[in-house]
């Protein structure tokens, strides 16, 4: 260690190297015994392997820490000027002032950055790549948490902080030219602007919530225009196209996430353009039970030379915690309609939608699979033939099982003239 005071009272020259921890002070503290009459230069230089030690946990490696500002004060207020922090590839700077004064602390900050890399920070590359296939498969009973919400935290500081960043790196993709508003008083939080552009798109977006009273209430919206799926890290080689709009407007209530989602109100609207998707892509994507699924659709489990997908569209209207599709979930193929209706009870988790395949003309009728039944809850939903359905069109519920689906043999399951020429757009609600 190596310090050195001279004229305490009124100027600080400190440098400390501890356990490779390097802080550098140097300026005036003009009242020492009350901490006030700041105006020194703080300057830190450590790595991420020396703050796990200081800190006696593990933080994720991201290598050196420097953090620099221009430190002063005036009556209850703190200022840190030309803020200058770098961890690891991730770089931060700008203004922010600190204020004690009032029942609440307040925090006011302009902050910028070229590159902020999330999976370096928080560690989500290294732990994915060492991650047990056997462990990432285990499924919680219910997505939707009864805990009470931490809101008293949002009580305990305002704040108004603004921040650009060019770059922001994740594990799955990169986001860019990011701008984010953030006011937060008394408990109100409110994020607005979210925009940012990723994937080829503009993702808008805005969050409200109100937790002045015990009554948490939400409000948001999502706008994501020409979200291009290639971009994804994990597709990128999978399929091609797939350009994807989503729009999603809701509003609840509740003090945990489950008691806002069973009073949720609002819309939800994914459409996915035309792609050619690969053999194998839904293995990537660990989704077994849409993997199932595929595999109740004969057409789709023979071919080995990938799917051409025409649309996809999944169209929900959601009132009081219940989503429901009207004939709002469609996929068309080269070869085939897929389309569904049903809902969800967010209240429950509890799936009830009904999937019915439709013939395309010149498509051999032998190769369609019967009506298929979606239930079970959100985190484990199951798929099976939907019998009741079988009965009501007169065919038998014997048929064999072929490729892992279901071959129908009876003659006439649908008829090939009631297939939807639109079903993307009727699943949108768009009348031709």
């Amino acid at each position: 260690m190596n310090a050195l005071l001279n004229n305490v009272s009124t100027f600080v020259a400190l440098k400390l190297n501890i356990a490779d921890v390097m802080l550098v002070v140097e300026g005036e503290i003009a009242i020492p015994h009350e901490g006030k009459g700041l105006a020194f230069n703080l300057d830190l230089e450590t790595d991420s392997l020396a703050l796990s030690e200081l800190a006696g946990s593990d933080i994720p490696e991201f290598g050196d820490l420097t953090i620099k500002a221009e430190v002063s004060d005036e009556q209850d207020r703190y200022s840190l000027k030309n803020v200058v922090l770098k961890a690891g590839k991730t770089d931060l700077s700008g203004d922010i002032l600190v204020s004690l004064s009032g029942k609440t602390p307040s925090i006011n900050a302009a902050l910028k950055s070229k590159f902020i890399d999330v999976a370096e920070l928080s560690g989500s590359e290294s732990e994915q790549a060492e991650a047990d296939p056997d462990t990432m498969k285990t499924k919680s009973t219910r997505l939707f948490s009864g805990e009470p919400l931490a809101l008293e935290g949002l009580k305990l500081v305002n704040a108004t902080v603004t921040l650009a960043a060019e770059t922001i790196h994740t594990a799955s993709l990169d986001l860019t030219k990011m701008q984010l508003d953030v006011n937060l008083k008394n408990g109100h939080l409110v994020l607005s602007p979210l925009n940012v552009s990723l994937a080829g798109s503009r993702f808008e977006g805005i969050l409200d919530l109100n937790a002045e009273s015990d009554m948490a209430v939400l409000k948001t919206k999502v706008q994501v225009n020409g979200f291009k799926l290639t971009k994804v890290a994990e597709l990128k080689d999978s399929l091609s196209g797939g350009n994807t709009d989503v729009f999603i407007q809701a509003t609840a209530r509740g003090q945990s996430v489950k008691k806002l989602m069973a009073g949720l109100n609002g819309k939800a609207v994914v459409k996915v353009g035309e792609s050619q998707i690969a053999d194998g892509t839904l293995n990537i994507l660990g989704a077994d039970f849409v993997t199932e699924l595929v595999n109740f659709l004969n057409p789709f489990s023979k071919e080995k030379k990938g799917m051409e997908l025409v649309c996809a569209v999944v169209n929900f209207n959601i009132e009081n915690g219940i989503a429901t599709a009207d004939k709002g979930i469609a996929i068309r193929t080269g070869k085939m309609n897929i389309v569904g209706d049903g809902a969800i009870n967010l209240k429950t988790e509890e799936i009830d939608i009904k999937i019915t395949p439709e013939a395309r003309v010149g498509i051999d009728m032998t190769d369609l699979v019967g009506l298929v039944r979606i239930s079970g809850i959100l985190a484990e939903p199951s798929v099976a033939v939907d019998k009741t359905a079988l009965l009501e069109a007169g065919l038998s519920t014997g048929a064999a099982v072929a490729s892992g689906g279901l071959t129908m043999l009876a003659e006439g399951l649908i008829e090939r003239a009631a297939a939807d020429d639109n079903p993307c757009q009727t699943a949108l609600g768009i009348k031709p």
